[in-house]
């Protein structure tokens, strides 16, 4: 006789890593079906502060043949902790672009410029680049950031969105951002500057500090 069941084994974390389990049997002298463990999508919470907590599924399977007796039963748990992995990292964090003449614009190009979220705390970030210097002599206002579709490296594509094209000042213009809730893993992003010139401006360069910066409404 086969008699299929399924028992929740509860996974939570917090602490030093480490695994920990504890079995209680019942078997009659029969032989227990074997357990197979999956993942809940549905029930499977994001990482939130320095531990996981995650709701798994048990199966339990009866073993192939005809048997006798009492099936017995399983109850297992799980538990297993997960270390924060870090601050925000980002490279480079200084950037000299040059400009070059193209038609009535200089155009100069910027990036790749990566960000690394190893925090487990999926709190979102955004990539901000801060203008520091320039030595164009157009002298006609602010250049204009326009940033490129951001690369998922080893992060979901979904959790990170790209910022649109904005003037570029002392007080920072979004490259990339993800929203609370996203971000984990690393994510590149690359620009490009532009700035209106006159037929005698002389081209120069653009200097930029860039940072990350918590979740920016409207990034």
């Amino acid at each position: 006789m086969s008699v299929p069941s399924t028992a929740p084994v509860q996974e939570s974390a917090a602490g030093d890593t480490g695994r920990a389990g504890s079995e209680s049997m019942s078997t009659d002298g029969v032989q227990l079906p074997s357990t197979v463990l999956s993942p809940d999508p549905a029930t499977v919470p994001r990482p939130a502060g320095s531990g996981v907590t995650q709701q798994i599924t048990a199966s339990v399977v009866a073993p192939p043949g005809p048997g006798t007796g009492a099936m017995g039963s399983i109850q297992q748990t799980l538990t297993v902790s997960v270390r924060p992995g870090g601050p925000v990292r980002v490279t480079p964090t200084q950037v000299t672009v040059v400009l070059h003449r193209s038609g009535a614009r200089l155009v100069g190009e910027l990036g790749p410029v990566v960000l690394e979220d190893p925090r487990g705390t999926l709190g979102g970030w955004s990539l901000v680049a801060h203008l520091t210097g320039r030595t164009d002599s157009s002298g006609i206002g602010a250049p204009m950031l326009v940033p490129g579709a951001p690369i998922a490296v080893t992060g979901r594509p979904s959790e990170v969105r790209s910022a649109l094209p904005r003037r570029l000042g002392r007080s920072g213009t979004v490259l990339m951002a993800a929203p609370p809730g996203g971000g984990g893993g690393s994510f590149s992003v690359d620009g490009t500057i532009v700035l209106p010139a006159g037929p005698n401006t002389v081209a120069g360069s653009v200097e930029l500090v860039i940072v990350a910066a918590p979740p920016l409404p409207g990034a």
